[in-house]
């Protein structure tokens, strides 16, 4: 090997006994005729991969921070060549691999990075279809653009005096930072060249986990939650570097994949609810859960009645203290007690249409709510001559078909916040605690959700009619004053 290299080949390396060899005789067989030197980044081994790197005549370099971007980041300061080829210590290539990279580099001064593409080994049929999948599109985009969106870090080259330029990696990434941290940044530095029939091979250890675990754990949690979203607004990530994949110590391993696993599920879980059951998510249209304001105002807001005797006593309070709230009415409730809706309209209250049978099947396996919105839009209209102009969906799940429904009908939707988290679940839920929670929640513009009823089955609501006055005595002390709904949206009624 020549002191000053045209080429230097980075490869970082954890515990890489088993497939090192290969890679460094593979490269061994390349048939660049410049001068070029491999460099292998121990990552805190804890095999022989230190010393079978140096017997096959890498330099080898020690990196005690554990992750991929670390070792690529040490073994790139550590180049001496004017190009760094960062790859992987499980791959093999075709001899010509190096001299179509640097012929690359050599038809423009303004090129600063090639890009190729890989295969795995022995993949299975999904494998197969996902990895083709990913570099034809690739190269579909090259072809139409001229532009490179994706970069494997197992067959990514670059000027060095240009990787310095910008920084290096980004090594508070751990994931993605390797790939696409380093593609964007130099984009903006010059032209990118991709080479789709400078292909390299790859182990198929990634997928040993299954189509699964690749879609939703690798692809979903750690490429998108983690890089995508999660390092863009912590600036580093947040799931730390992603689990090596080795075949010693199986069982720690296994442990580790499998509490990442959970932790991916997690974080699907809470990603679904916001999509769809969060009351601030907007992803199905605008729904109001609260008007900006300095302006000590709250709605008070009454689900799934009405029901008796609990509505009644309900609006006995109101009446006491002279407020005016909004009740979000069940069709089927309704109709059971049409007295009682009768009398929250004419004492000047809002009623808003809550669906006809509160159902979360309905939404689930009758997307847009059509019959549920238009039957009580008419009961309620048949009883107070006036059609709603609110609509809150049960449980607040939205769905993009719910949008064309309330187009419709002219309805707004609103969700709000829980007074208490729990209240909904009564029996055996303190009233103490409903007001103490309804309370620390109460904020200028807030819309807060109480329950006179539980979903069109009627419910026990005594604990939610005590606390209900201890709550409207101690926010009129803080100086609030309680609205409806469309009078904190500043609507018609």
């Amino acid at each position: 090997m020549s002191k000053k290299p045209i080429i230097s080949v980075v490869i970082p390396a954890y515990n890489e006994e088993k497939y090192l060899p290969r890679v460094l005789s593979s490269l061994a067989k390349q048939d660049f005729k410049g001068d070029y030197e491999v460099i292998v980044v121990d990552n805190n081994s804890t095999d022989n991969t230190a010393k079978i790197a140096k017997k096959k005549g890498a330099r080898v370099i020690f990196e005690k921070n554990r992750g991929v971007c670390f070792a690529r980041q040490k073994g790139a300061e550590a180049a001496k060549g004017e190009i760094i080829v960062s790859t992987d210590a499980d791959c093999v290539f075709p001899e010509n691999w190096l001299s179509n990279i640097y012929k690359a580099f050599e038809r423009e001064k303004d090129i600063v990075a090639v890009v190729g593409s890989l295969n795995y080994e022995k993949k299975p049929l999904w494998g197969r279809i996902w990895i083709k999948a990913v570099f034809f599109l690739v190269n579909l985009g090259y072809k139409l653009t001229g532009k490179v969106f994706y970069a494997s870090a197992a067959n990514f080259a670059f000027k060095k005096e240009i990787f310095e330029k910008i920084g290096g990696y980004n090594v508070r990434l751990t994931q993605g930072g390797d790939e696409y941290y380093l593609l964007g940044k130099l984009k903006k530095e010059g032209k990118i060249i991709y080479l789709h029939k400078n292909k390299i091979l790859t182990s198929s250890r990634r997928l040993y986990k299954g189509l699964f675990y690749n879609l939703f754990v690798t692809l979903i949690f750690y490429y998108f939650f983690d890089y995508l979203i999660a390092t863009r607004i912590l600036g580093k990530s947040f799931t730390g570097s992603y689990p090596a994949f080795r075949d010693e110590d199986e069982k720690k391993r296994r442990f580790y994949l499998k509490k990442r696993f959970i932790f991916g599920v997690i974080f699907l879980i809470f990603f679904i609810y916001y999509l769809f059951f969060s009351s601030t998510s907007q992803v199905f249209g605008r729904a109001f859960f609260r008007v900006k304001t300095q302006e000590k105002v709250i709605a008070l807001t009454f689900d799934d009645g009405p029901n008796e005797p609990y509505t009644s006593e309900i609006l006995d309070i109101l009446k006491k203290y002279n407020i005016k709230a909004t009740f979000f009415e069940v069709g089927k409730n309704i109709e059971k007690y049409p007295k009682t809706t009768e009398r929250i309209f004419k004492e000047g209250h809002v009623i808003g249409n809550h669906t006809y049978s509160h159902s979360i099947k309905k939404p689930l396996f009758h997307p847009s709510l059509e019959d549920e919105i238009s039957k009580t839009q008419e009961i309620v209209y048949k009883i107070t001559g006036k059609s709603p102009i609110l609509f809150r969906p049960p449980w607040l799940f939205r769905e993009p078909f719910m949008k064309k429904s309330l187009k419709k009908y002219n309805l707004i939707m609103i969700t709000g916040s829980f007074a208490s988290d729990f209240e909904v679940l009564q029996p055996k839920y303190n009233y103490k605690r409903i007001a103490n929670d309804a309370i620390k929640k109460a904020k200028p513009g807030a819309i807060l959700i109480f329950h006179d009823g539980y979903n069109a089955e009627g419910g026990y609501r005594e604990d939610t009619v005590k606390a209900l006055p201890i709550v409207i005595e101690k926010l009129k002390k803080e100086g609030y004053n309680f609205v409806t709904v469309p009078q904190l949206l500043k609507l018609k009624k």
